[in-house]
Order: C-alpha cells, then structure tokens, then sequence
C-alpha cells in the first residue's frame, strides 16, 4: 500500500532509523509509503518478461484504524495546513481492502 504520504519524505538510506536526525513520524511514514512505490517499480520492471507486474496503490482515507493512535489531532490539522494536501473522503477498512482485492485479481480470458 502507499499513500499521498510518498510526498512526506524520500527514502534516506543513509539513515533509515533515525540514528543521525531527529525522528518525525510524518518523514517515517513518507520514507515508508516512498520505500512500497520503489519496490513495486523495482519489482515490476524485473518481472516484466514474466508477465508480472507490480502495483503501489493508495487505498483511500481509512479512518478508523489505529494507524494514527500516536499523532496528535492538531498535528495532522497543521500538516494538511501547510502542506496543502487535502485527505480525500473517509472510507471504512472494507471499502480500502477491495481496490488490492480487484488490482490483484487474474485476468479474465
């Protein structure tokens, strides 16, 4: 999965586990959802002859999982502030789960 949180934050492999800067869990979660859209570049183009392909896909808002149990409400308020990003529409985690469901389908023949 990914997220619009790619724009957080570019991988920093010189410092993966922010031993050399300070931690912010809006750079963790950029670096994260960054690092899943290169490995399904990655993978795609090195399965390609084999007819496999990799996808990085954003779900949607899925607000009711304890993914931000630790972030502040005014915290992610701020964000959307100043970065300008808005989240789209809210959905339940069964409405997120059926886009990988249908992107992972077979092909039908």
């Amino acid at each position: 999965m990914s997220s619009l949180g790619h724009l957080f934050s570019p991988v920093v492999l010189d410092d993966l586990d922010y031993r050399f800067r300070p931690y912010d869990p809006w750079t963790s979660y950029g670096q994260a959802k960054t690092a899943n859209i290169l490995f399904a570049v990655s993978a795609s183009e090195r399965w390609a002859d084999d007819g496999i392909t990799a996808n990085a896909l954003m779900p949607g808002n899925i607000g009711d999982t304890s993914l931000a149990r630790h972030l502040d409400p005014r915290q992610l308020a701020a964000l959307m502030d100043t970065s300008g990003l808005a989240l789209p529409p809210g959905k339940s985690v069964e409405q997120g789960a059926t886009l990988p469901r249908v992107t992972g389908a077979p092909r039908r023949r």
